[in-house]
């Protein structure tokens, strides 16, 4: 091969190796970024209130009985008159456990004729806020109810002198407590993402965790406490445990929230501008 040819080749060779170098370089580099969440969090507190919608009397209904038939047979005879009574002041009837024992015959009194079985159903009455709680009371008495009480049983007598009769609660718990964190999101919106209008805002927070701190209040087992629940851990709402008052006064609570929101892109500044300009 002639020098002039050998040269050639070994420009050619050169500026080959020269652009796959340059394009390797364009293929292998990875632009790097800072580190940039795409979300901000924020923890969120509101007072509030809670005011019980429903009116609940708790008790039994007795029977007692020689054969365990004639025993359930009066029961569902008084049952049915109590269901038709609550349905016609808008009520519900939650039929509890029903409980069965027999007289120990070595225990018994002689002196007075008594049926060796017994047999109790527990029953919660749920009326509307409005309904007369004596009323109520004193026609579910009529009716049969002859045990008191929450914790209703076999034995009608215990070592409390009182036994408490009716409480209050809320319907559809859950629910109210939700209401109220998107309540408290709403109120803060301005402050978790001030440039954005409430429904932009609205649609980047996501809550992570909720909780509420009532004030004491006297609940249904007559005692005085206050009530921590949790509403929502690690983005999923839970069953919360029911609050439930002896009375039907307001109660007020503190709500603590903690939620991510994701930060604004170009669009929603662009979308929350043209709103406000409109």
């Amino acid at each position: 091969m002639r020098p002039a040819h050998i040269a050639k080749c070994l420009i050619s060779c050169l500026l080959a190796a020269s652009s796959f170098s340059s394009l390797a370089g364009k293929v292998l580099t990875v632009p790097v970024t800072p580190n940039n969440p795409a979300y901000d969090f924020h923890n969120l507190t509101c007072s509030d209130q809670l005011l019980p919608n429903r009116l609940v009397i708790s008790g039994g209904v007795s029977a007692e009985s020689v054969r365990p038939k004639d025993g359930s047979d009066q029961l569902e005879k008084q049952m049915a008159a109590i269901r038709t009574y609550v349905e016609s002041k808008g009520g519900s009837l939650l039929e509890k456990e029903r409980l069965r024992a027999a007289r120990n015959p070595e225990k018994a009194n002689d002196a007075q004729t008594k049926f060796p079985l017994i047999q109790v159903q527990r029953i919660e009455a749920e009326f509307p806020l409005s309904a007369n709680a004596d009323e109520v009371i004193e026609k579910l008495l009529k009716l049969g109810m002859d045990r008191y009480g929450k914790d209703a049983g076999i034995d009608a007598y215990s070592s409390r002198e009182y036994k408490i009769l009716s409480f209050y609660r809320f319907t559809k718990q859950d629910a109210m407590l939700n209401d109220l964190v998107l309540r408290c999101i709403q109120k803060e919106a301005q402050k978790i993402c001030p440039q954005d209008s409430k429904a932009i805002c609205k649609g980047k927070v996501n809550a992570q965790s909720a909780s509420i701190q009532t004030e004491p209040f006297s609940n249904r087992n007559g005692y005085i406490n206050a009530q921590h629940i949790s509403i929502i851990e690690n983005g999923t709402q839970l069953n919360t445990d029911a609050i439930e008052s002896l009375g039907s006064q307001p109660i007020n609570l503190r709500l603590t929230i903690g939620v991510t929101v994701a930060r604004s892109t170009a669009t929603d500044a662009d979308v929350s501008v043209k709103k406000s300009t409109e």
